[in-house]
């Protein structure tokens, strides 16, 4: 037990920020504009959208030569499940959905200039609001585990490392975690004397026989953002913008934690753990981003997104309940502020023409994450003109991280955390695919797409836990509707 416990100490002093909110805060999505999502958001070096003006290339906006107000909304069915993970099929693993309708985009481009050949040929401005991200997911789980994987050798583990009181109350919870505190106060974890004569906590769960795992994790929320940017048209060759992003995000996450122990082959016993935690925050980014046409039938695109630097406050309360004794509770919400970075993006494209039949675009997107895994996106898109004011789309993205997981978890219990939501999710692979179809008259736009995205997870509730190995899907169904001058 000695052995585990420094161990464990060893590793909640490894990190006392949480890598995973910056990986989950930080990921973007294709959402938006119809057409944006048809084409699996590869319009880097092709421009003329709103959604990719924001989220792709300022410099798309440089392709307008009209005034356009358009408007996106998007339905969303969002459905997940637990696979078999290490052998075992969780008795949780039923579907669950969740379903919802937002406004994904609103936009107003004012392109200012003549047509001609040579010079500066149009400066263009848009304002926009962009949803970044949505989050309306839940997960159902369970395992069987053993009885070191339980959550109570973190419980014990921080205690020793801050040489808790043998009866702490609230106020020495500066000095330990308050997941330890309710663990103590529901007599989780108690302080025994060794054999030499010292005292450590230790963990008073039975450790007999395996334990049961369950854990229903719940996220809601958004990241939007308001948009003003800036492009030239140079010749009709070149192509280069400026956009500044106001973002805002509003997430809340709970899990509902469980674990079951046996005392005897008949009779069992058991604790929970409930989290909430509410994150709300504002932030600043900039873009700066290029399109060139070497030849007819040739775009090259490519921008940078800066981190946006954002101002987060936390809002955090858990309480516990084990071996049938009342409920204790952190007693009220604690609240903290600080400074949070969301990751940089850099794009890169090249889209083919293909006369006036339509075009064929590849793209790669780098997301950089300063405490968890960078991100890799490879994204196609392709859109076919069958008749004058007409176009399918077609689209492809794939997101994963390319190297091997890394041995130290994306997120490791702080050892003096207010918090008491222990789990981490990490993503293994996204697929994206898509299909679009459009209109474009002489005053009038229209665009509907369908997207389906499949998830690939490994959801932890804690770090000594096993994964619940999740996968989830999301159909998403997108309208956009625009009026333009000639």
């Amino acid at each position: 037990m000695k052995k585990l416990v420094t161990l464990l100490a060893f590793f909640t002093t490894m990190s006392l920020c949480y890598a995973q909110d910056h990986q989950i805060l930080g990921e973007s999505d294709i959402i938006g504009t119809a057409r944006f999502v048809g084409m699996g958001g590869a319009m880097t070096a092709i421009g003329g959208d709103p959604s990719s003006v924001v989220l792709n290339n300022p410099a798309g906006l440089g392709v307008y030569r009209s005034l356009e107000a358009m408007i996106s909304f998007g339905l969303d069915i969002d459905r997940s499940k637990q696979m078999v993970a290490n052998g075992q099929v969780g008795t949780r693993d039923g579907v669950i959905q969740n379903i919802y309708f937002i406004p994904t985009q609103t936009s107003a481009v004012f392109a200012f200039g003549r047509d001609g050949n040579e010079g500066i040929l149009f400066n263009n401005l848009m304002i926009s609001y962009q949803r970044m991200r949505n989050w309306n997911r839940t997960y159902a789980a369970s395992l069987q585990q053993e009885p070191t994987q339980s959550i109570a050798n973190i419980m014990a583990a921080n205690a020793n490392q801050y040489n808790l009181p043998s009866a702490p109350t609230l106020p020495d919870m500066d000095n330990a975690a308050w997941l330890t505190y309710l663990g103590f106060k529901d007599s989780i974890i108690d302080l025994f004397q060794e054999s030499d004569g010292s005292y450590i906590y230790d963990i008073c769960i039975p450790t007999d026989y395996k334990i049961g795992q369950a854990a229903i994790i719940s996220d809601k929320g958004f990241v939007q953002q308001f948009n003003i940017n800036y492009a030239m048209n140079v010749s009709n060759r070149f192509y280069w913008g400026l956009g500044l992003g106001i973002q805002s995000l509003s997430r809340t996450h709970t899990i509902e934690y469980a674990e079951s122990y046996a005392t005897s082959p008949s009779t069992t016993t058991s604790m929970s753990l409930y989290s909430y935690t509410r994150q709300t925050g504002i932030g600043v980014n900039g873009s700066i981003g290029f399109i060139y046409r070497p030849a007819q039938f040739l775009r090259l695109g490519a921008s940078f997104i800066t981190p946006t630097a954002m101002s987060l406050k936390t809002t955090t309360y858990g309480d516990s309940q084990a071996f049938d004794y009342q409920r204790v509770s952190t007693s009220t919400y604690r609240q903290t502020d600080n400074a949070f970075t969301q990751p940089m993006r850099v794009s890169a494209s090249a889209a083919i023409q293909m006369l006036d039949r339509g075009l064929l675009s590849f793209q790669y997107d780098y997301q950089h994450h300063r405490l968890a895994k960078d991100l890799h996106s490879l994204r196609v898109g392709l859109e076919i003109v069958p008749a004058e004011s007409f176009y399918l789309n077609a689209g492809y993205a794939f997101t994963s991280h390319f190297l091997p997981l890394a041995e130290q978890p994306l997120y490791t219990f702080s050892g003096l955390s207010v918090r008491t939501d222990t789990d981490w999710s990490n993503l293994q692979s996204r697929h994206q695919a898509s299909i679009g179809f459009g209109y474009r008259g002489a005053y009038m736009i229209a665009q509907i797409a369908y997207q389906c995205s499949i998830e690939r997870l490994n959801v932890y509730a804690h770090e000594l836990a096993d994964p619940y190995d999740m996968q989830a899907f999301t159909h998403r169904i997108t309208l956009s509707l625009a009026f333009h001058s000639k």
